[in-house]
């Protein structure tokens, strides 16, 4: 069982016009996070527990003197903060199970519009859950043959930046096949938002504003070809994005 601590601080270069002709200079962030790690039952599950907070400054926003255009000043005082768990774990041989939670809140407390300040950030769930599994056939006829999936269960976020309106909560789940068994060729199977369930996103660009669907009901093959030898890796447990800070 392990404690960390760790800071760091960051540059963001990004186009954004302001109405001088110019660009905004870039975003500087700084961000702090502590928490927790341990390997339990013979390091057949590994946990993590951790508290973050980001200050974001300069972040572009619309001009409030030219509405409607596509021009941006730099705004200070965003805060990201919140906590994230990570569990990992092979109950047997073959099987992996991959667990995460996180919790963000996403406050403005400086904006060019007073209706900003105290808002929860357009588009950032407070809430995130994500469930992956797979199991791996390591011996006998089937050896080679995996499947899994997973769920992902993502609250309700902002539409915009003044608290107009949520966007509903929505869970996806998907869903893979693989043969690896060949020595020199593999097969695989992905089935992304396997029920077509409807994810809504806002996004809000400088004067561009609206809403799209996105992650929509997708099915992808794969055959993989290797031209050089080498040993298979043991099974690992899925990494599915990292949770949207």
């Amino acid at each position: 069982m392990n404690l960390f601590a760790s800071y760091s601080e960051g540059l963001l270069f990004r186009r954004a016009a302001t109405a001088t002709g110019g660009h905004l200079d870039p975003e500087q962030g700084k961000q702090w996070e502590a928490g927790i790690k341990a390997k339990l039952f013979d390091k057949r599950l590994n946990m993590a527990l951790a508290y973050f907070t980001i200050d974001r400054d300069n972040v572009a926003a619309s001009d409030p003197d030219f509405p409607g255009q596509p021009f941006n000043i730099g705004i200070d005082g965003q805060k990201h903060e919140g906590v994230e768990f990570e569990a990992i774990g092979e109950p047997i041989p073959g099987w992996n199970i991959f667990l995460s939670y996180g919790y963000t809140d996403v406050t403005v407390t400086d904006a060019p519009f007073p209706g900003m300040i105290g808002q929860q950030r357009a588009n950032t769930p407070r809430h995130q859950i994500k469930l992956y599994t797979t199991y791996e056939v390591l011996e006998g006829a089937l050896q080679g043959f995996s499947i899994g999936g997973g769920i992902v269960d993502v609250g309700k976020r902002e539409i915009d930046n003044f608290g107009t309106y949520q966007l509903p909560a929505y869970t996806r789940v998907d869903l893979r096949l693989a043969y690896d068994a060949l020595e020199n060729v593999s097969f695989s199977l992905n089935f992304l938002n396997l029920t077509d369930e409807d994810i809504l996103a806002s996004y809000d660009e400088s004067y561009f504003s609206g809403i799209l669907f996105q992650d929509y009901r997708t099915v992808i093959g794969k055959v993989t070809m290797r031209f050089c030898s080498f040993s298979r890796p043991a099974p690992q447990a899925p990494m599915p994005p990292a949770i949207m800070r």
